[in-house]
């Protein structure tokens, strides 16, 4: 979803993804793209338009004037091309300001592991020791909360690497969502840098991502170009926060939605203008 425009024609956002090469005639002769076009409108029922991550479109949100809707807007709630087939993905649902589920035939929730999956993935994992590994398990038969955490298996990924890192003493373990993404930012931080100590040039580094995520977090758009990130790619794609795009429209993104979320919380805790933090969190959309 971040690769679509932020505005335009849907015709226009088809050509603009990596569907067809450069040199495909739809690209490069106008008559094509044209007849492309007409095929899709007679051909409705044998069209299947597939929109992954659609929290993360830019501009994707509820217009107050029906003629401003955004064309995925347009596109779910059957304003154009209503006899098509359209399949949705988001990792969280409540985000959206588009009222999707009302237009949907079929709406799938998909949960995390059982409890079974996720000792599976325990015994497969490979721990430094075996003592780790025994940790491991009886804390997640001890603490309930932690177990229902680790039903993500992405989290339970993390939590794993966690309990694995040397350099993370028994105290620090992590028992909240939070914690554990903190721990794998400082982690991951670390790692990067060869060293414990975060120097002050680095810090900056790090402080400038913060403000980065929170600017694109209140924008809606994640999309990342090289002018936005020349001060902290290096780092910050060592780490693992930013990564490549191969899109011919972007350039960097964010290592994970959960991960820009965490540097704009960082962010906002150094807000040097509460008020102006107040109006954003509060304002309209």
């Amino acid at each position: 979803g971040r690769y679509l425009p932020e505005s335009g024609d849907l015709f226009e956002a088809i050509l603009s993804q990596s569907l067809f090469p450069d040199d495909h005639p739809v690209k490069k002769n106008k008559g094509v793209a044209k007849q492309l076009r007409g095929w899709i409108e007679d051909n409705q029922d044998k069209v299947m338009f597939i929109i992954d991550s659609i929290s993360q479109i830019p501009g994707f949100k509820k217009s107050s004037s029906p003629k401003e809707d955004h064309f995925v807007t347009k596109l779910i709630e059957g304003k154009i091309l209503r006899n098509s087939n359209v399949l949705l993905t988001t990792s969280s649902i409540q985000r959206l300001d588009v009222p999707v589920l009302r237009w949907c035939d079929a709406y799938y929730n998909i949960e995390g592991f059982f409890n079974d999956d996720i000792f599976k993935f325990i015994d497969t994992f490979k721990f430094k020791t075996r003592e780790t590994k025994a940790g491991v398990k009886d804390l997640l038969d001890t603490y309930a909360n932690t177990l229902e955490i680790c039903r993500n298996p992405m989290f339970l990924w993390f939590f794993c690497l966690i309990w694995d890192d040397d350099k993370n003493g028994n105290e620090r373990k992590s028992r909240t969502v939070t914690s554990l993404l903190e721990e794998i930012f400082d982690m991951a931080l670390r790692k990067a840098l060869g060293t414990d100590d975060v120097s002050e040039e680095n810090q900056e580094k790090v402080d400038e991502l913060c403000k980065l995520s929170w600017e694109r977090t209140v924008s809606g758009n994640v999309c990342l170009f090289s002018k936005d990130v020349e001060n902290i790619k290096d780092l910050m794609l060592k780490s693992g926060f930013l990564i490549k795009e191969k899109s011919h429209r972007v350039e960097y993104t964010f290592g994970h939605t959960l991960l820009r979320e965490l540097f704009a919380a960082k962010h906002v805790v150094e807000f040097p203008n509460q008020t102006l933090l107040y109006e954003k969190l509060w304002e309209p959309g």
